[in-house]
């Protein structure tokens, strides 16, 4: 899904899900599906949402279930 927003009108905002579930990338609009794709690095295969602080980055938890 894309979506302008006011925050970063010449971007806007992009949510992509992987097989309609699960939140997988937050972020500009950039044409990418994953933060690892967008960024070119291995270290970014699970992250939803990039940011500076590592501390706040939001990444994918897999559910295993019991």
């Amino acid at each position: 899904m894309e979506a302008e927003c006011a925050w970063d009108a010449e971007d806007g905002i992009m949510l992509v899900w992987r097989n309609g579930t699960t939140l997988s990338k937050v972020g500009p609009y950039n044409g990418h599906l994953t933060n690892k794709n967008a960024y070119g690095g291995e270290t970014l295969r699970d992250v939803v949402y990039k940011v500076r602080n590592t501390e706040y980055m939001t990444r994918i938890v897999e559910l295993v279930s019991r």
